[in-house]
């Protein structure tokens, strides 16, 4: 009998099932245009809180991956943030997920977060980023209104933390 495609996809990546799941799918190169700096500091307070349980997974190849596996490692954060570096299997990480986070700087679209909100999975983009504009007016605490702004996404996530089966039915 198989697994549902969710317990799969947790197995592949060796994370429990009842562990909330943020994830974030996007290139780490040099430039920092899909805001993987914003959010790695907007982690670095939650886990600093001391309830925050949520695992983030992030999937990306690029030129700094390496770089950032360094920084994740020198803030201490390596059992918090786990890298899966370029993937095919994004489905697998949506069905996965409880949670896609997009700061992005600059996204004309945003097929990431498009491809979550297509899967049932919320997603906190950028304001500015072309996909905002399919965020219906109950989803508008999901837009980040500066993706250069850690502490708003801080407590956007905290947010969603706090009432997640609402925003998964939203």
């Amino acid at each position: 009998c198989a697994l549902p495609i969710w317990v799969a996809a947790r197995s592949w990546l060796g994370t429990e099932p009842s562990r909330p799941m943020a994830v974030f799918v996007g290139a780490l190169g040099e430039d920092s245009r899909k805001g993987f700096d914003t959010l790695l500091e907007a982690w670095k307070r939650l886990c600093a809180r001391g309830d925050w349980d949520t695992e983030l997974v992030v999937a990306g190849g690029g030129g700094a991956v390496d770089r950032w596996r360094r920084k994740i490692d020198q803030m201490g954060l390596g059992g918090r943030i786990r890298m899966v570096g370029f993937t095919e299997r994004v489905a697998d990480l949506l069905a996965a997920a409880d949670l896609m986070v997009s700061p992005a700087r600059y996204e004309s679209y945003g097929l990431n977060v498009h491809e979550a909100l297509c899967c049932g999975v919320p997603a906190i983009v950028s304001a500015c980023a072309g996909v905002a504009d399919r965020y219906r007016p109950e989803m508008h605490d999901m837009l980040l209104p500066d993706p250069e702004d850690a502490a708003d996404l801080a407590a956007r996530l905290m947010r969603w933390r706090a009432d997640m089966p609402s925003w998964k039915a939203r």
